[in-house]
């Protein structure tokens, strides 16, 4: 398992994967901040300059900052990594090189759990220090900042990620090329996120909800037992996807 990882860890480093997501997520963190300060001002100025229609719109404040952050890593930020997380995962059976592979001593397990680590950790890493770049300048920006209501938020979107990271992952099992695991990862995404709008009866407890639920913790709105509920759930059924892996990995023929 340790060299295992070891080989993942330097596919990312070889590939730039860290720095790209690093990337994007700072820059989605600065982006939100400035953009929940300036835009109603902006919006304001432009119908003056354009429209001649002077208006005032109320005053920014750091729910429009937290708002701006949730809904744009579960958009810009969820997309990229579903792209680049399929890549990954699905490297050697893609290029062929899965026969090579486990001609070595190499157990099927560990290499599935090596991949999904990896992923997890990638994706958390990049996302954790965003927040932290976001506490930051939304700290400078608003003069305050709750560590509580954030974190919380930012834990049930971490729930969503090992949920959807897991589904991925069987995908990529069940299918050797890029292509469908890809299509079907995206287009499940927007069906969970039109399944979010729907809160009757169970459907409040489907890891779909998970989408909405950040917004309504930074919002006040939530209900706590519904928000434990819902992640339990989400991480049982991730449980239920790794053992599929798994029962259908070793038994798939790699040719």
């Amino acid at each position: 398992m340790q060299t295992l990882l070891k080989y993942e860890w330097f596919y990312f480093k070889r590939t730039s994967k860290i720095m790209i997501l690093t990337i994007l997520g700072v820059f989605l963190s600065g982006l939100s901040v400035l953009t929940a300060r300036y835009l109603n001002e902006i919006i304001a100025f432009a119908l003056a300059q354009d429209e001649g229609i002077h208006i005032e719109l109320p005053p920014s404040t750091v729910l429009d900052s937290y708002l701006q952050f949730f809904n744009n890593f579960q958009q810009i930020y969820f997309l990229v990594v579903i792209f680049i997380l399929i890549g990954f995962f699905n490297q050697e059976a893609s290029k062929g090189y899965q026969s090579w592979l486990f001609s070595r001593p190499i157990k099927r397990s560990n290499y599935l759990f090596s991949k999904l680590i990896m992923g997890l950790l990638l994706v958390i890493t990049t996302l954790l220090i965003s927040s932290l770049v976001f506490a930051f300048y939304t700290r400078v920006v608003f003069e305050t900042f709750s560590i509580s209501t954030f974190s919380l938020a930012l834990m049930v979107f971490i729930v969503f990620i090992i949920f959807y990271l897991t589904f991925m992952l069987l995908m990529c099992v069940i299918f050797r090329r890029n292509t469908l695991p890809m299509v079907i990862s995206v287009f499940l995404y927007f069906v969970l996120s039109g399944l979010a709008a729907i809160t009757w009866r169970f459907f409040k407890y489907l890891p779909s909800q998970l989408l909405v639920m950040p917004i309504e913790i930074v919002q006040d709105k939530h209900d706590l037992t519904t928000v434990l509920i819902t992640s339990g759930i989400a991480l049982s059924v991730s449980v239920i996807f790794v053992l599929l892996s798994l029962k259908i990995f070793d038994y798939k023929q790699l040719t």
